[in-house]
């Protein structure tokens, strides 16, 4: 990328071609199986200045990763509450009325 003729920074693509390995949620690498490996090319790209690139994950994704976290909130605060209600009423037993 260039501004006023000064290079600040590359930006590379890739192609990968053959089988690909999962390390991340949206990280891929070369397969490392024997006899199987992949190769990686580096394409040529060129940058375009004011328009939007796409992410690799979907709001949709994100959305229901976020209502899941939220309702595994929900039922931690209602087993603490339970653990507390519980705590309480034993605390009553041990007293004399």
């Amino acid at each position: 990328m260039k501004i006023h003729n000064e290079e600040l920074t590359r930006i590379a693509t890739y192609r990968l071609d053959g089988p690909v390995d999962r390390i991340g949620a949206t990280l891929l690498r070369p397969s490392v199986t024997p006899g199987q490996e992949g190769t990686v090319t580096e394409l040529e790209g060129k940058l375009r200045v004011g328009e939007l690139e796409m992410g690799n994950s979907s709001a949709l994704e994100a959305a229901i990763q976020m209502v899941s976290a939220q309702r595994q909130f929900e039922t931690s605060m209602q087993a603490i509450d339970t653990y507390k209600k519980i705590g309480d009423r034993s605390n009553e037993l041990g007293r004399i009325k």
